[in-house]
């Protein structure tokens, strides 16, 4: 699971972070929930980035023209930083501030997530929990899906004692 939260990191500033391991891999300095998505669990690290690029845009649109006084979380080392970087990764589940790294490199972060994620064997879904049954060694997303590959391999089973 992605969750996509604000953070105030000391060494770059305001930044939008994506982290692989639900609340468990969420640095622990985390700005309250403010714009849509944030805290939200995703499966699908794309999503994440999609939703944290445009709470970094929301955000930056929030502080933009803000005398610096009344902009005081991005204050940071007697400067102020405007700029709303975006980070993605694993903290581990401790203190591990991300790097910022551009929009573009945020998205080929989450498509090289996404593809190494298990997929169902039968719908190409991401396998959340995984299913099986006993006549494969495959992982599927659901019960659903278990049960039709059970079915499709019992007709072929079928099938073949009756020719």
């Amino acid at each position: 699971m992605y969750m996509v939260t604000r953070q105030l990191n000391y060494f770059e500033g305001p930044i939008v972070e994506v982290t692989r391991g639900g609340l468990d891999g969420v640095n622990p300095d985390a700005l309250v929930e403010k714009y849509k998505g944030e805290f939200e669990q995703f499966s699908d690290p794309r999503e994440a980035v999609k939703v944290a690029l445009s709470i970094r845009e929301q955000w930056s649109k929030d502080i933009e023209g803000l005398p610096n006084e009344e902009y005081a979380v991005a204050s940071i080392r007697d400067k102020v930083i405007r700029d709303i970087a975006i980070g993605c990764g694993n903290t581990c589940g401790g203190d591990c501030p991300l790097e910022a790294i551009s929009p573009e490199e945020a998205e080929a972060w989450a498509v090289k997530e996404y593809n190494a994620l298990k997929k169902c064997a039968r719908c190409n879904d991401i396998v959340k929990t995984p299913y099986t049954h006993e006549y494969s060694e495959e992982e599927f997303c659901s019960e659903y899906c278990t049960e039709e590959d059970l079915n499709d391999i019992m007709e072929g089973l079928n099938e073949g004692e009756h020719n």
